[in-house]
């Protein structure tokens, strides 16, 4: 009835906000040269501190503080190479841009691996989604989305001090965690044509609830709402609300409860002249 759809507005709308306390940093990024290679960014609920991630050439995950102009200030390498160091513009990756030359691939090669510990001893390979969160325990993180090692992380945003949460998810794309459930993440994983979005239990450290394959289609980044209940994934194609509750016997989540909120207007080809 007309509640169900209020609920379902509020719940939708908690989510959105969710993903706007990121856009102060992606401002900030958009006018500094040092965040040419990221390709992801997260914020605190607060939104003046930000994280970004490398995925090409630096393999790194950073951290920066929004200035009152919209400008980044004390930007610096949080875990992985250089971790304490202050940011530095990619170099070969910004210079050949989706050509990547010899010389990209190697430096890509020397900064990537598998590595967990101290913030200057981690390695990522192709961290492509970020989420802060504050744990039960009233500690920060970072989790961060390690796509080519199949893996969920988590950084210490103190220490930078590096651990791996699940390993064997397949090539995560996105990741999310709501502000009142801070013991569960959700993910997004891209699958080919199929992308799986799995709820990880971050204490028990394994996967509870997931929608079946075919359900969404290409997931480049999701959103947990404020409630836990819903989460927003944004495809090739729209933006959708997937109601996280309840699972289906065997622990899935229906494909049936999933809401199409935006659907992009094509834009018109022009006409040769």
């Amino acid at each position: 009835g007309a509640a169900l759809v209020a609920a379902r507005r509020r719940r939708a709308v908690a989510g959105a906000a969710m993903l706007a306390t990121a856009v102060l940093g992606a401002n900030a990024a958009r006018k500094d040269d040092r965040f040419k290679g990221a390709t992801c960014l997260a914020a605190t609920s607060s939104g003046n501190l930000c994280f970004g991630a490398d995925e090409k050439e630096h393999h790194h995950v950073f951290m920066f503080s929004v200035r009152a102009d919209g400008g980044a200030a004390n930007c610096a390498v949080l875990a992985g190479p250089r971790a304490g160091q202050p940011c530095v513009a990619t170099s070969c990756w910004r210079r050949c841009a989706k050509t990547p030359c010899a010389e990209c691939e190697a430096l890509s090669r020397t900064n990537a691996g598998f590595v967990d510990g101290p913030a200057a001893s981690a390695r990522f390979y192709g961290p492509s989604g970020l989420a802060a969160y504050r744990a039960r325990d009233g500690r920060a993180y970072v989790l961060v989305a390690d796509r080519y090692n199949s893996a969920l992380r988590k950084v210490d945003v103190v220490t930078g001090e590096t651990s791996t949460v699940l390993r064997g998810l397949g090539k995560l794309r996105a990741v999310a965690v709501s502000a009142i459930q801070p013991d569960h993440a959700w993910v997004a994983v891209y699958s080919g044509d199929d992308a799986l979005v799995k709820q990880v239990d971050l204490q028990s450290r394994l996967v509870t609830r997931e929608w079946p394959r075919g359900a969404v289609k290409y997931a480049y980044g999701i959103a947990a709402g404020a409630a836990g209940c819903v989460v927003l994934v944004c495809s090739e194609t729209a933006l959708l609300q997937l109601d996280a509750w309840p699972p289906l016997p065997d622990g899935t989540l229906s494909a049936a409860a999933i809401t199409v909120i935006v659907v992009p207007t094509p834009t018109p080809t022009p006409s040769p002249n």
